[in-house]
């Protein structure tokens, strides 16, 4: 049985990067882009946004869960 998934596993690629090249003219823009838009700053802000979203959900939830317990009481 593991050979077979083992065999099954070697079908698959690698990585799914592997033929994904950039060209030189592209990688010389790549960092003028980066200039005017902060990707590293962008996806801290929206980690930031999507905790506070996780959070605010869950807080809702249990509220809803709380006040739905004291119903039935």
């Amino acid at each position: 049985m593991i050979e077979v998934i083992m065999w099954l596993l070697g079908l698959l690629p690698d990585s799914w990067f592997v033929h994904a090249e950039v060209s030189a003219q592209i990688a010389e823009y790549i960092s003028y882009m980066n200039f005017f838009i902060p990707f590293d700053s962008a996806i801290n802000i929206t980690t930031a946004w999507l905790a506070c979203i996780v959070a605010y959900i869950a807080y809702s939830l249990s509220i809803n869960f709380i006040s739905a317990i004291r119903d039935l009481m």
